[in-house]
């Protein structure tokens, strides 16, 4: 993603944010492109670090700190890609991670002890 000269968040096909969010890019007419462009930054990285999202992360969502509850994690992979979870597909704040370990089946959320 990046930031175009109107301030709009437009992804490498020059579709905006809240399009490819919603996967309904009306810019570009070939879809898998997106979705060439997330499988090449996603399969075979490795998880390199799982932290808090800095305040000056947060600023650049334009999201608050949840007054220090739930703070939004962001997990950090080996190419330099940075996933953090949004409340919803318009990244209108931090969401929470989930995830399910298929070996105990049971459900855990990332946060610290």
């Amino acid at each position: 993603m990046y930031l175009d000269d109107t301030n709009t968040w437009r992804a490498p096909c020059g579709c905006t944010e809240a399009n490819v969010l919603d996967n309904n890019h009306n810019v570009c007419k070939d879809k898998k492109i997106m979705k060439e462009y997330n499988k090449n930054m996603l399969v075979g990285a490795s998880v390199s670090n799982v932290r808090k999202m800095t305040q000056g992360e947060l600023s650049a969502n334009y999201w608050d700190d949840n007054r220090g509850f739930n703070p939004v994690y962001v997990i950090e992979l080996d190419n330099g890609v940075a996933l953090y979870p949004s409340r919803d597909g318009e990244g209108n704040g931090g969401g929470v991670l989930f995830g399910v370990d298929s070996k105990e089946e049971s459900c855990f959320t990332v946060y610290e002890r």
